[in-house]
């Protein structure tokens, strides 16, 4: 663990300077220094992350015997022939991949977060760091939607939205998933009828979840008709991530309608981000039936890197007046930044209880590349 912790403490350092200059040359090696790290330890490891050696090493091993591997996407499948084309060993997929997601993600991080420091925490304490080694291609994928997000808000950009969603679905199918999103920024959706179908569906959802992917089983397509395998697994409830997903999207609105009442009217990037949490949190609750669930939850987790530095930015703004004879509301700045610490914590204790302790993505004892294990093999 200690390779991640430094890894963590470099990157925060060069966020820290990053944020303290103006110069925009000085600037720009500090991002690049924020992402080495990162880049670094996700792209030399050795037999780290699940489907590390489950899965992408035997594809890149069958694809350099000439043999035809169906369940792989057009794009990631085209990202290992042009690695083979230089190099038969598999080291190269990772060290290219990890170079990819890990800079698409901090690009968008550096242009449209409003802190960039609070975003590489998020990051990291999020596990999405850790669950990009495990789930590759999904992390890719989900690297091109976070980028382009925005053009989504414009009707002159959204057919470049539209295009980008498709390379996503091409380097992994779950990311279709985002085209829901498409309704995301034009309005709210009401909380309350979150709560409800998340309670009706907990209970009630799994004949419907089962319909829906018995017509995927009959699809000649293998990244579809996988997908309906998970209805025979079954699913759990993740309490973990259901409390962290849950005290987010409160957060979310209760910061939305307080700005409301601060007369701030929410741009269509909030509305996205405040209905992308209510999907991850929804998807969350769905997991009780199925564990493909968690995969969907993660797609639009993911935009938290942006969006909770987004409405921590909103409630410095504002003059706190839902609960405004209470005392404690005084200093709303230090209430606002206890509740994000707060919301930091718990992914603190989610990562350490679920990647530490319980060893999800396997993404310990850490190894690289150069290790005694990979050269006697």
């Amino acid at each position: 663990m200690l390779v991640y912790i430094g890894m963590i403490i470099i990157s925060l350092v060069f966020a820290i300077l990053a944020n303290k200059t103006k110069s925009k040359i000085r600037k720009i090696i500090y991002y690049i220094g924020i992402c080495i790290p990162f880049i670094i330890v996700s792209g030399i490891r050795y037999d780290v992350g699940t489907d590390y050696m489950f899965r992408y090493v035997p594809n890149y091993i069958s694809i350099s015997e000439g043999k035809n591997v169906t369940s792989l996407e057009p794009i990631f499948l085209l990202i290992i022939k042009i690695c083979l084309i230089f190099s038969n060993d598999y080291a190269l997929l990772f060290i290219v991949t990890s170079t990819i997601t890990i800079t698409l993600i901090m690009i968008s991080i550096f242009k449209n977060s409003k802190n960039i420091i609070m975003s590489v925490i998020i990051f990291f304490v999020g596990s999405f760091f850790f669950q990009s080694m495990n789930l590759v291609r999904q992390f890719m994928a989900m690297a091109v939607i976070i980028l382009s997000y925005k053009l989504l808000f414009n009707k002159k950009t959204i057919i470049f939205w539209l295009c980008s969603s498709v390379v996503a679905v091409l380097i992994h199918s779950m990311s279709v998933v985002i085209l829901i999103a498409i309704v995301f920024d034009k309005k709210v959706f009401d909380y309350r009828i979150v709560l409800a179908c998340s309670a009706i569906f907990a209970f009630f959802g799994k004949n419907v979840i089962k319909f829906v992917l018995s017509l995927a089983e009959n699809s000649n397509i293998t990244n579809i008709a996988k997908y309906a395998h998970y209805a025979e697994q079954g699913g759990n409830l993740i309490w973990s991530s259901l409390i962290v997903e849950f005290l987010i999207y409160v957060y979310f609105i209760v910061i939305y309608n307080n700005a409301k009442k601060n007369e701030i009217k929410l741009e269509k990037e909030g509305i996205f981000f405040i209905n992308a949490q209510a999907t991850a949190f929804f998807a969350i609750v769905m997991n009780v039936h199925i564990d493909l669930f968690f995969r969907v939850s993660i797609v639009f987790s993911m935009f938290q890197l942006i969006s909770i530095p987004y409405f921590y930015n909103i409630s410095k703004k504002c003059e706190f007046k839902i609960l405004k004879n209470n005392r404690l509301l005084n200093n709303i700045n230090l209430i606002n930044k206890g509740i994000v610490v707060v919301i930091l914590l718990l992914m603190t204790s989610r990562m350490t209880f679920s990647n530490i302790i319980k060893r999800s993505d396997e993404i310990l004892p850490y190894k690289t590349i150069f290790s005694d294990e990979r050269k006697e093999k």
